[in-house]
């Protein structure tokens, strides 16, 4: 192939790179208007780093050599053409270059969606997948580490009053350098960047800004003292409501999209709902709605467990007279008995678990407590409970050292409640008709 001047007319023409070289000398011999124009200190070829890998093909004058390279100077990418020419009695190279930069970099978008997307299904099939909750948000976290090259990953839940939040779950790719803080509660008026987050978007937080050390001292040493050099958090939403966010720390510089954790955050709400319902649901299948403390059925369970113990106090409760409150005050009154009696068992029995039997029966168990103790724990609660010189419950209380039978315990307190209870009525009798 000959390269005449009109044809060199030609290519000034063309908006592509076009260059020869000399193959011996390596000496530029021609360049178009629009290398020219570009002002390219070097030639493609020689400032150029080839993307492939492998032997490069030798130089024909049959066909062209294609390559991807980029170049160092400018840093945008070329699509190479090579052939070998003979230019003006010369062996030569002819080499055209094609700007593809805008192409890459669409690919590169279109690329990095999809592992966005990947990670996502990824995230969605682990929650799936997993035995439980716990385990399913912990995948979860995982694998936004993974995906952001990130340090930590972590769910902060918030208060009804939104006034503090609580890290519930956490992931450290490296936990040696960095240890757990799960379950520790921090004010966010110490941290009002967390409070700056608009309903649906992400706050993206950096150490080292200057505009964070100024607005919010707090946040920055925050950050600091857990080794966060950039923070990225996406609020998740229920019904235009923060409950938390989903936040990852020390993400790479070339991930630091949050597209991802808005994502994510959708599903983490959802498993954090399943939750909180499952918690919801196991407090009331074993506490009394009233009280708040254990109610019958778990009662049944802990005895069911036949617990190993070096010693156990038993105490059984019944409040008395509790209809007559009910018919002269009031169901309200009968209900303010009833919570004020467990409240003086609970702070009386520091030791013990309580339990609401029914109506105004409650049993009290002691675990591990020494007779003086419990002794002790029981005068207490008897000189709360037996106010003003009114006997207002009856108590049974039974203690004993292993081996011990927990329900013949129980009985034996039931046994004794119901003796002092007949003698609070025997008394009461004998009051209202003192000539019998």
């Amino acid at each position: 192939m000959v390269i005449k001047v009109k044809q060199e007319d030609l290519l000034n023409q063309l908006e592509e790179l076009v260059y020869v070289y000399d193959l011996q000398t390596n000496r530029l011999l021609y360049s178009n208007s629009s290398a020219q124009r570009l002002q390219m200190c070097s030639r493609p070829h020689q400032s150029h780093k080839c993307a492939g890998s492998g032997p490069e093909q030798p130089l024909s004058s049959q066909q062209f050599r294609v390559r991807q390279v980029t170049n160092g100077r400018n840093g945008r990418c070329y699509l190479l053409k090579e052939k070998r020419i003979d230019y003006q009695g010369r062996p030569a190279c002819l080499q055209v270059a094609v700007d593809i930069t805008q192409r890459e970099s669409v690919s590169r978008q279109i690329q990095e969606k999809l592992r966005q997307e990947e990670t996502l299904v990824e995230c969605i099939r682990r929650l799936i997948a997993a035995d439980g909750i716990e385990d399913g948000i912990h995948s979860v976290l995982r694998e936004l580490c993974r995906y952001y090259q990130a340090d930590w990953a972590f769910i902060l839940e918030l208060n009804e009053c939104r006034s503090r939040g609580t890290i519930t779950f956490q992931w450290c790719e490296k936990p040696r350098f960095h240890p757990s803080i799960s379950n520790q509660e921090y004010s966010l008026s110490n941290l009002p960047l967390w409070n700056c987050v608009a309903p649906g978007s992400s706050a993206v937080l950096t150490a080292e800004n200057p505009a964070i050390q100024r607005e919010s001292p707090a946040q920055a040493l925050w950050m600091r003292r857990h080794n966060i050099r950039h923070l990225m958090a996406a609020p998740f939403l229920l019904q235009d409501r923060e409950l938390g966010y989903v936040a990852v720390a020390n993400a790479c510089s070339g991930r630091r999209d949050p597209s991802l954790l808005e994502s994510v955050s959708y599903f983490v709400i959802n498993e954090l709902q399943k939750r909180r319902l499952y918690q919801q649901l196991s407090y009331q299948s074993t506490h009394d709605a009233m009280t708040g403390i254990y109610n019958r059925l778990e009662y049944d369970r802990y005895l069911e467990q036949n617990p190993q113990l070096h010693s156990a106090g038993v105490v059984f409760c019944d409040i008395n007279g509790l209809k007559g409150i009910n018919d002269c005050k009031g169901h309200a009154a009968g209900d303010a008995a009833i919570c004020q009696t467990a409240q003086i068992l609970r702070e009386c029995f520091h030791k013990g678990k309580l339990f609401r039997l029914g109506g105004d029966e409650f049993i009290l168990l002691c675990e591990n407590a020494s007779r003086q103790e419990f002794e002790h724990m029981a005068a207490a609660a008897r000189q709360r409970l037996h106010k003003n010189g009114r006997e207002r419950v009856a108590l049974g209380t039974v203690w004993q050292r292993a081996p011990l039978d927990l329900e013949e315990l129980c009985r034996r307190a039931d046994e004794y409640m119901y003796q002092e209870k007949q003698r609070y009525y025997q008394a009461m009798a004998q009051r209202e008709n003192p000539d019998h």
